[in-house]
Formats: C-alpha cells, structure tokens, sequence
C-alpha cells in the first residue's frame, strides 16, 4: 500500500504547496509521511498487543499448571496395636508392621502401595477405618471409613465403604507387597483420610458376599466388616 501511494506521488507533475488544493485526487508530500507515520504506529501498537496477549495466556497456563496440587502424598507406617516400627529401628518383638504409601494424582485417582511383613501366609482384609485413635490399640480405630452410608463391598464394587481396600497377599515367608488405584480414597477435601488409619486383617475379606445371618459377629457380617477377623497391625495416615 505504501508502495502504491508512493508511486501517485511520483506521478504529480507540479511540486505540491500546501496552501493549494489539488483539482484531482492527490496526496502531498507532508500527507504522505503522515500517513506513513501513523501506519507505524498502527503496526507497533498492533504488535504489542499481540504480543501482550501470549504473554498473558502463556502466564495464564503456568499459573493453572503451577496451582495444580497433585500429586499429593501420604504414609502410614502400620504395627500391632498402633504402635510401627519407625525409621527401620530393631522391631519390639512378632508381629505385623510395615508402610503403606498413598499417591493422589488426580481428583479421582489415588495409588496406594504396601511394604508390609508379618501379617502371615494367604489373603487379609486391608481396609481404611474412621480414627486413628489407637489408646484400646486398634480396636479403638472404630469401623471402616464409610462417609457415603454404604454396605461393605470390595473395592471395585460401586456399593461398599470408601475404606474397602479389599485383601493383601502374604507369600509364604507372610510378607506382602503391591499397589493398587482407588477412586474413592482422597487425600484432600471433605472425604479426605489424612488422621484417619490403615488396618490389616487376620482373615481374609470376603468382600460383602459372605454370611451375614448376625451383624457384629465375626463370621456373620459380612455386609459390615467381610469377616476379615481380628485387628493385627494398625497405623495412622500422615501427610508426607
């Protein structure tokens, strides 16, 4: 365009004055380089804001990505009674300890990892329970975390506690370790299990599809506990 407007300029055969008017469409010289100044200007605010707006979405974006709390990690070192073996010190005597490890990635996804030893041979219910109030050891803990009014299930039933981690697996020495992704176990929020305990079971949990003739006795509730049997090793979840 600047090339075309130059080129009529040329094409003027009387010098121009601006105190005349011209009697054909024409621009003068002093128009021409106003022009050409304000297209700059044009250009230059043009440019800026351009370049103002990346920088504003591209601060936008790292904002959200910096502002993302995951992944968000816990621990809950387990042992009879409540009371872990800590830091791997010398263990206090038989028994069921070790560490499990929680990892939110997502708002509906969390990795749970057990390091455990002593729990004995075979299949033991491993579920989340309400308090990490270990002054009765784990008897104490209170029942499965349950804040949705649920039945007990196993962990991929849609009806079961938000706490119902299913079963670990002891090999033949009675240790066990592994990882499994959960849903429904949270680290932050209102349904969040930071302060509450991971339990470990002396039975196995027949995940809510077992004998259920008498509530609250073991063997007969099924619906409520698995009949997964006795408290053996207990410890609180912690923010890491």
């Amino acid at each position: 365009r600047e090339q075309r407007l130059l080129s009529r300029t040329r094409q003027s055969s009387q010098p121009t004055n601006t105190s005349s008017t011209c009697s054909t469409p024409c621009i003068t010289s002093e128009g021409y380089h106003r022009y050409q100044n304000q297209y700059r200007m044009s250009y230059a605010k043009y440019l800026g804001a351009t370049l103002l707006g990346g920088a504003v979405a591209g601060g936008i974006y790292y904002s959200q990505k910096m502002a993302s709390p995951y992944p968000i990690v816990a621990t809950c070192d387990v042992g009879p009674k409540g009371k872990p073996c800590h830091g791997g010190a010398e263990r206090p005597g038989e028994g069921c300890y070790g560490t499990v490890t929680f990892e939110q990635t997502s708002a509906d996804s969390c990795k749970i990892s057990w390091d455990i030893t002593g729990c004995g041979p075979g299949k033991h219910g491993f579920h989340i329970h309400e308090k990490a109030d270990f002054s009765d050891g784990c008897m104490s803990a209170g029942p499965h975390y349950n804040p949705h009014g649920k039945t007990h299930g196993g962990p991929d039933d849609e009806e079961r506690h938000a706490g119902d981690l299913g079963n670990i697996v002891g090999d033949a020495s009675g240790a066990s370790k592994g990882s499994m992704v959960d849903h429904l176990v949270k680290l932050e929020g209102p349904y969040s299990v930071i302060g509450r305990s991971v339990m470990v079971h002396a039975d196995e949990d027949d995940l809510g599809r077992g004998d259920h003739s008498e509530p609250g006795v073991n063997g007969k509730t099924s619906k409520t506990t698995g009949n997964a049997g006795a408290r053996i090793a207990c410890g609180e979840i912690k923010l890491k």
